[in-house]
């Protein structure tokens, strides 16, 4: 029996952007099993037509893990949340690093863990933002493919290879890629969310 795929949030671990007032939801799974033949179960296949306006609420459709996160869903990493960060500024360090390892949690629940040592960034066709692609070992239909932090697939038209260096600012601990591109460092050494652009020694968003 396969597991349910679909996207939830819980108030539990839901942090502030920077301005103290505007919330952003950490990344969660369904627990229940999948319908056979679905990615998702009897409860979450009915989430689509749902009327749910809060974003705890069991019924608010959140999408599908792996998939991309719908425009209205306020979780972490989605449109919403990035459009947040330009509104309202970055949550502090440690609520980007508690939202960034949920997140984890839930994607080494579902796919492989990939080869973290393989890093590329390719400019984004919608958006000027880079998009730090990391090499997984999941394989989508026999191919394998290359994966956003574990999440949508994404096909790099233009591929720039980039060196990452660990670096520390106001003691919190970052990678910095040839680029000038500024990233979250886990606690497992692994890349986290991206910040900004690094800009004499401060991370502009």
């Amino acid at each position: 029996m396969a597991a349910c795929f679909g996207r939830r949030s819980y108030e539990k671990g839901r942090v502030h952007f920077g301005d103290g007032i505007h919330w952003v939801y950490p990344e969660d799974s369904c627990d229940n099993i999948a319908i056979p033949g679905e990615k998702v179960c009897q409860f979450c296949l009915g989430r689509s037509k749902a009327t749910a306006k809060l974003q705890a609420q069991p019924r608010y459709p959140h999408g599908v893990i792996g998939e991309e996160i719908p425009a209205n869903s306020q979780i972490y990493g989605g449109p919403w949340y990035k459009a947040g960060v330009l509104k309202w500024g970055l949550p502090a360090e440690n609520d980007l690093k508690s939202l960034e390892e949920a997140k984890q949690i839930v994607m080494k629940k579902y796919f492989a863990v990939g080869e973290k040592s393989v890093i590329t960034t390719t400019a984004s066709t919608v958006s000027k933002e880079p998009i730090t692609v990391v090499k997984t070992k999941e394989k989508v239909g026999g191919i394998i493919v290359a994966m956003e932090l574990g999440e949508d697939p994404i096909i790099a038209e233009e591929v720039v290879e980039c060196v990452l260096k660990s670096v520390t600012i106001k003691g919190v601990a970052y990678y910095v890629d040839t680029c000038g591109n500024v990233y979250i460092k886990n606690k497992n050494s692994s890349i986290g969310a991206f910040c900004g652009k690094l800009v004499e020694g401060e991370i502009s968003v």
